[in-house]
């Protein structure tokens, strides 16, 4: 027993001995194998293994061979002879086993994928995936509609100009707009006959049909300017000159004059028709009030003051307002003291205010103004309304002075002043009447004493005496000064539907546009017929300016692509203003700067269009509406807007409405087709309160879906992933539409979804969808519990934060232009730095919207994009990283070097069997990477396709493995380093807002050695060689080409480095070779420990707090537009029972109704939540105070 154990002691460490011999000899080869791998002869030391091996294989091929001859020959008698009845016997035994063995194999599978799973890989038959298929963009997405709407066939031609060029007329009753046109006369000017001059009566509205008419101003030295062409198709009016006749202070033209430069007919129309017609119908003339005031705010106050930078220039320095009052009232106001010394009895001034304001505003009976009068002191500096207040109300100045403010949009929080109002002064006429926000704040610059009315007691006065509206406004026009009346001749307010061209390539540029509503898409066009998508703009963008700055033909083609109003501003009426006001000039160079710079900074997007199977996906900027179209009936729609909404809130305001909302809110009527235009204008004030508006589509086709279309700036196509791709009834539908605005598939995932499959088949049935997005919903979106549940639920859901770094939040980010990109940089085995950067992104809390790279960083970046799970990415690279030290490998991939060293098979496994069969669109976040298009000679940028293949062509370094060939054409594809190692230009194009570079590539030594004119290469072996030689530094031949191979890439390099582009991360890993594979963990601490404090500091910055959290003055920037707007329509009001006299409809109210998302905190720190989507939701979303 002894013995026995002492012999298993001494087999123990016999081999522990040889084991610790074993693991020497190994790493002693794996340090000989790193050396030889990263040594920088290592081609010639391939060919040195190769050589030997052969020599090797050949010598042992003879020795075994001369060894088999030798044994067959000599006969061995020591053996029994096997028969061939028992050798037959021993075989069919033999076989008969290893059939049993099979069918039991073959009854392991479980089901039938598993059966031909085994079935594939015994026959090695590869499936074949299905493959986006290349098909052009639809015709209607590039190309104008050119024919007549269907609204225009129903007409005669002159209701057809009359409802294009005069926007009043669009809100009139039917009756009242015929009474209008029965005194429409026509009217024939030869050429040079004047249409009318200075001194005529300003009464009539023109509208050219045939001709052309010049409108002209004349200055103070006498000499006319011209300010605005008239073709056929335009009009001539003044809008204020409408206003003062309704008002009875009809006045004759003191400036314009028009005259007709060849033949022309011009329809004319009496502005005493308007008064006549007005008689009998109240609502028509608050209508048409209301549109006037609409029309200065949108036009007139915006164009001129935000863009063009006037202010004191559009107002009257001195008050009229003391012709207003009474002698009496003078005297009394006049002699009181000062607010803080004297006149103790409110009631005294409410008695002088009702008397002064009964004259203002001719109220013939002064009971109206009892208790609607509340009298107010206030201190100097005292704020009396901000910019955007939605519930401004009119203030009488009593005695003292206020200050009227606006802020430019360019101009950060100083306010510039536009005019003083001292006593007997109203302001705040322009919110009341347009039931719009105020845009202006009010504030005092003394002790000033005011009487408020609010806009609920105005409109209780209204119902009674509706006239009062027509001297409140008149009190406004005589506000303005004499250049806006000037002007307002020959600035337009245009109304432009869906696929209609603003103007075409090789037009005169002779207007630049403003748009204040809507979307506007420019195309250009090649030299061979092709056209592609130069840009999309959205509210309060300028089209058009290069051109009218620079006096160009257009360069492109400008088209809507929904219904858009913009403001028109003829060239000549733009060089007139240059020459009154010059400082002009300054802010039109300013903003034609600013244009040219998004240009310089946007690459060169033609060589990405070459093939548009190959194009980035779309990037969406400046978007404010969003339509929701379900692909089936079994979406949850409800479910998925509230989510959506939910986390927009952290980003902006948003406001969603259905059709169940607008029927509750404005009457069932509201979706009626006589009632299309009010309907659109009250849209448009939406649109301007809130930063996005969701329009939730009905299942059917219905008027409000078809509503809802033709409102969106992007569509979005909801759809279950677990149906059928099948397009559903309601797609084709919008499919016929010629739909322009951009269409994005959604595929909801349950959140227990592994992987996305079979995208391509959704796409393939959807050529009308620019991409896609997958979305894995938490369980709550796919209930089946009905509407009232379901905002009961959500109602304890929106008390939360949403989270960032969910799929709802990365859709809402890329919706509103916020997303945030990952580029990872080529570097071989640094790349390990790029996953421990990754990791330290996740810890801090920094979501990854979209993920691109370049050779390895394209590989990190497909396992985040296919995994976003960071221990299972870890994993997989960790692996892949050891599969890659195998020696083995790659001496049996060796080939004869005439395209590379290695025939790429090993390798191709080694990136197969990371991503199996994945496609780039089944990836859960959008990805896309780069690779070298040798046989185009260009930067191919991929995403669709096989994904292991093109992380592999990305990954493919020239010389080492052969180029891959693209089964989409037949192109040769290599490593996309020498082309664009950092792609984030391309990720900017894809619509990142900000973007982290990490950038892992070799550093470059440069410090040479001075050698002088010519070079041996035996004085560099003797250096090389001898060691007391002092060591040189000179390029190889192999250096030399890398170099020059890498030059473009350099290039690119330093300018997004240089320009701002991207957030530059350089993790320390310049000690470590390309080829360093073995040190994984190393490298991945290297990068980790770098990234995490710079990330966490990074969480902190205005620039990352901005996107996961605007602040309302980013968002106030980025609108340019009114905080609010409005739901107030004043013709509804006077129709209202007269008993409710004080009813509140302000906007604010309005609001709430509607339901909205703030992203201003309540009291206790929670988010305001209101939704709805039928009657139930109404219900619970009125506010206590409604």
């Amino acid at each position: 027993m002894a013995e026995t154990e002492q012999e298993e002691s001494i087999m123990y460490i016999l081999l522990t001995a040889v084991k610790i011999k074993v693991s020497q000899l190994v790493d002693r080869s794996m340090f000989y194998l790193e050396q030889f791998y990263t040594s920088e002869n290592f081609q010639i030391n391939i060919l040195m293994v190769t050589l030997i091996s052969s020599l090797i294989y050949v010598i042992m091929y003879f020795l075994f061979r001369q060894k088999k001859v030798s044994v067959i020959s000599r006969p061995d008698t020591s053996r029994p002879r096997f028969r061939k009845r028992d050798k037959v016997k021993y075989y069919a035994r033999k076989i008969l086993r290893k059939s049993k063995q099979v069918v039991n194999q073959a009854r392991k599978p479980r089901n039938k994928q598993e059966f031909m799973k085994l079935a594939k890989s015994l026959l090695r038959i590869r499936q074949r995936s299905n493959r986006l298929e290349h098909k052009d963009p639809p015709r209607a997405l590039l190309t104008p509609d050119l024919g007549s709407s269907e609204n225009d066939l129903r007409l005669p031609t002159e209701f057809i100009y009359l409802l294009r060029n005069v926007q009043v007329f669009g809100h009139l009753d039917q009756q009242v707009f015929f009474e209008i046109n029965r005194t429409m006369e026509v009217k024939s000017y030869r050429a040079n006959q004047t249409v009318f001059q200075i001194g005529n009566p300003d009464d009539c509205i023109y509208v050219v049909t045939s001709g052309l008419i010049n409108v002209y101003i004349r200055e103070a030295n006498g000499d006319e300017v011209l300010v605005k062409e008239v073709f056929a198709g335009d009009s001539i009016y003044s809008l204020l000159s409408i206003l003062d006749l309704l008002t009875g202070h009809e006045a004759p033209y003191k400036t314009v004059s028009a005259r007709a430069m060849e033949d022309s007919t011009i329809l004319k129309i009496p502005g005493q028709s308007f008064a006549r017609a007005f008689e009998t119908s109240p609502e028509s003339m608050l209508r048409v009030v209301q549109v006037i005031m609409v029309r200065l705010i949108r036009v007139t106050f915006w164009a001129l003051h935000n863009y063009l930078g006037l202010d004191q220039e559009l107002m009257k320095r001195e008050s009229p307002a003391l012709d207003n009052l009474s002698p009496d009232g003078i005297t009394t106001l006049e002699s009181q003291d000062t607010p803080d010394g004297g006149l103790e009895n409110d009631e005294k001034l409410t008695e002088l205010c009702i008397s002064d304001l009964a004259s203002i505003l001719k109220i013939e009976d002064k009971s109206m103004l009892v208790n609607k009068i509340s009298i107010c002191h206030y201190r100097a500096n005292s704020v009396l309304c901000n910019q955007g207040d939605a519930d401004a109300d009119l203030t009488f100045v009593v005695q003292g002075q206020l200050v009227i403010t606006q802020t430019s949009i360019d101009k950060g929080e100083k306010p510039c002043i536009m005019f003083n109002a001292g006593p007997g002064e109203i302001v705040g006429v322009l919110a009341t009447l347009s039931g719009e926000p105020s845009i202006f704040g009010i504030k005092t610059n003394q002790p000033t004493i005011v009487g408020h009315i609010s806009k609920s007691c105005f409109y209780g006065m209204m119902r009674q005496q509706p006239d009062i509206v027509l001297a409140a406004a008149h009190l406004l026009v005589k506000r303005l000064s004499p250049f806006v009346r000037q002007i307002d001749f020959a600035l337009d307010w245009v109304q432009v539907e869906s696929g209609r061209a603003i103007y075409n390539r090789g037009d005169m540029s002779d207007h630049l546009y403003i748009i204040l509503n809507g979307r506007i898409r420019t195309i250009i066009e090649g030299k061979e017929g092709t056209k592609s998508v130069s840009g999309e703009f959205g509210k309060g963008e300028l089209i058009g300016i290069a051109e009218v700055i620079t006096r160009t033909k257009r360069s492109m083609t400008a088209m809507a692509v929904r219904d858009t109003e913009l403001a028109q501003v003829p060239a000549q009426l733009l060089e007139h203003i240059r020459q009154v006001y010059p400082q002009i000039i300054t802010r039109l160079y300013h903003l034609l700067g600013n244009r040219l710079m998004g240009m310089q900074m946007r690459i060169d997007e033609q060589s990405l269009k070459d093939n548009p199977s190959i194009v980035p996906r779309s990037p969406i900027s400046n978007i404010s509406t969003v339509a929701i179209v379900a692909a089936s009936d079994g979406v949850p729609l409800t479910s998925f807007t509230l989510e959506l909404q939910h986390a927009l809130s952290s980003i902006c305001h948003s406001l969603r409405l259905t059709s169940d909302i607008i029927k509750a809110k404005l009457g069932s009527w509201a979706l009626d087709r006589p009632n299309e235009y009010r309907l659109s204008s009250w849209l448009a004030a939406q649109e301007d309160t809130h930063r996005t508006v969701i329009y939730q589509c009905d299942y059917q086709f219905t008027p409000w879906t078809q509503r809802c279309i033709r409102q969106s700036d992007v569509i979005l196509i909801v759809a279950l992933a677990e149906e059928q791709p099948k397009p559903g009834p309601l797609e084709k539908s919008l499919e016929g539409m010629s739909i322009r605005s951009q269409k994005e598939l959604i595929l909801l995932h349950r959140s227990d979804a592994t992987k996305p499959q079979n995208t391509v088949d959704w796409l393939n049935a959807r050529d009308w969808c620019l991409s896609h997005h997958h979305i894995r919903c938490p369980n709550r979106v796919f209930s089946k519990k009905s509407p009232e549940k379901i905002l009961s639920a959500y109602e304890n859901v929106i008390k939360g934060k949403p989270d960032v770094n969910s799929d709802m939040s990365r859709l809402a980010r890329f919706l509103t232009g916020t997303a945030i990109g990952l580029v990872l940089g080529g570097g071989g085995a640094r790349g390990a730095s790029q996953i421990g950067t990754i990791k330290a992104m996740v810890e801090a809390g920094i979501p990854i919207d979209m993920v691109g790279g370049t050779s390895i960083g394209s590989f990190v970046g497909a396992l985040w994009s296919d995994e976003r799970n960071i221990t299972r990415v870890i994993h997989r690279a960790k692996q892949w990283f050891r599969s890659m030290t195998s020696l083995w490998s790659k001496i049996l991939d060796l080939t004869y070097p005439i395209t590379s060293m290695m025939t790429g098979y090993s390798f191709n496994r080694t990136i197969e069997g990371v991503f199996s069969d994945t496609q780039i669109e089944d990836l859960w976040i959008p990805y896309f990477n780069i690779t070298t298009d040798i046989t185009a000679s260009k930067m191919r940028v991929h995403t669709s396709g096989d994904l292991w293949r093109y992380v592999r062509s990305s990954m493919s370094l020239s010389g080492y493995l052969p180029p891959l060939c693209d089964p989409k054409d037949g192109h040769l594809l290599l490593d996309g380093g020498y082309v664009n190692n950092l792609p984030a230009d391309v990720m900017k194009t894809a619509g990142a807002s900000i973007i982290f570079a990490v950038d892992v590539g070799a550093a470059e030594d440069r410090n040479y050695t001075n050698y002088g004119d010519h070079l041996s290469g035996f004085w560099l072996l003797w250096k090389k060689w001898n060691p007391w030689a002092e060591p040189v530094r000179v390029p190889a031949m192999e250096e030399i080409q890398s170099h020059l191979a890498y030059i473009s890439c350099n290039k690119s390099m330093e300018h997004i480095i240089n320009s701002g582009l991207c957030e530059y991360i350089r993790p320390p890993i310049d000690k470590y070779q390309t080829l360093q594979f073995n040190a994984f963990e190393e490298i991945f601490d290297a990068g980790y420990n770098f990234a995490k404090p710079y990330f966490a500091a990074m969480i902190q910055t205005e620039k990352i707090r901005a996107v996961l959290r605007p602040t309302d003055k980013r968002l106030m920037e980025n609108r340019l537009m009114p905080e609010s707007s409005s739901l107030t329509d004043l013709a509804n009001i006077i129709s209202e029972p007269a008993d409710e006299p004080d009813e509140s409809i302000s906007v604010f109210d309005i609001t709430k109704a509607l339901g909205t998302f703030n992203d201003e905190e309540t009291e206790d720190g929670e988010d305001d939540f209101e939704s709805h989507d039928s009657e139930p939701e109404h219900e619970f979303s009125i506010s206590d105070d409604e």
